[in-house]
């Protein structure tokens, strides 16, 4: 399978139109929130972005709120923030919002039901929006590690293979491998990833 993954595209038009041209390389496309620029050009952006009629897994970030996000009724657009959603033995596990916090109290009390949704012999996709801590995907050179410690918890205990978030625009297209799991921000013009 062939993920396209973007994140942070804040409704940009060269962004959008970047990333729906290599949408038709791909099977699935996936973004780790701001699709948005607080809230404004949601629908014109997933207009564009649903035109490959590929289905586009979507949570959650700063700029969205997440109510918006998860009532959206759209052919292909699949809201997962707390939720999961398979292909075959493909398992993704999505979880928006925050990017400003180094705990996230509802993240750590889902890690159980996380953990049971996940079968021998899946292929695990984690998604948050904001980076997890201690890593090369919150290193801020002036302020140091200012992700999520709940998220590295998180990616500790679940051992996914491919971990992908946003939020940090210093950040993007950062690639880092942690024992078996490839972490990545895959910035807004979108990487495409095989499973």
């Amino acid at each position: 399978m062939k993920i396209l993954a973007f994140t942070d595209v804040h409704a940009h038009p060269k962004m959008l139109h970047q990333v729906a041209r290599k949408a038709k390389d791909a099977d699935l496309l996936l973004c780790p929130g701001d699709l948005t620029l607080f809230g404004q050009g949601l629908k014109s952006s997933l207009k564009l972005l649903t035109q490959a009629k590929k289905p586009l897994l979507l949570i959650h970030g700063n700029h969205e709120e997440e109510k918006v996000i998860e009532n959206l009724h759209m052919p292909y657009v699949i809201p997962f923030h707390r939720k999961s959603y398979r292909v075959g033995n493909i398992l993704f596990l999505g979880h928006g919002g925050g990017g400003f916090s180094m705990i996230d109290h509802k993240l750590e009390k889902r890690l159980p039901q996380l953990k049971e949704k996940i079968q021998p012999g899946d292929t695990v996709v984690f998604v948050t929006h904001a980076p997890p801590y201690g890593t090369e995907l919150d290193y801020l050179p002036l302020f140091g590690h200012v992700g999520c410690k709940s998220i590295t918890r998180a990616i500790r205990e679940l051992k996914p293979q491919l971990f992908l978030c946003g939020h940090l625009h210093e950040n993007f297209t950062i690639r880092q491998k942690w024992d078996k799991t490839l972490m990545l921000n895959p910035g807004p013009f979108g990487q495409l990833i095989e499973l």
